[in-house]
């Protein structure tokens, strides 16, 4: 199978966005031996691969650090049992309203 330059983009664009092989090796209808191969032969696609995986693992990291310090509004489940989440009250100016 021939690497075309609309493979190669969707390859990486796939990389990029879920930062695995399987899945962008899927998106464009080869093996992972087969891309393992251009990326070993073909330095272009390998200098691609590379930069498309570098985007999509700043995106993890990125979206690690907002759930870090924003956290994430999903119930967290623990043995089968929702744990409660908590909210938080703000009085009319905008400022937390503490418990007494």
């Amino acid at each position: 199978m021939k690497l075309t330059p609309e493979k190669l983009t969707a390859f990486c664009a796939a990389l990029a966005e879920t930062c695995r092989v399987d899945k962008a090796c899927k998106a464009v209808g080869v093996s992972r031996v087969t891309a393992y191969k251009w990326r070993e032969v073909m330095p272009e696609f390998r200098a691609s691969w590379d930069a498309a995986l570098k985007v999509g693992i700043t995106a993890l990291e990125d979206e690690a650090h907002r759930r870090a310090f924003e956290g994430v509004a999903e119930p967290v489940v623990h043995q089968g049992q929702f744990t409660p989440l908590m909210t938080e009250e703000l009085d009319e100016d905008g400022n937390p309203v503490l418990d007494d």
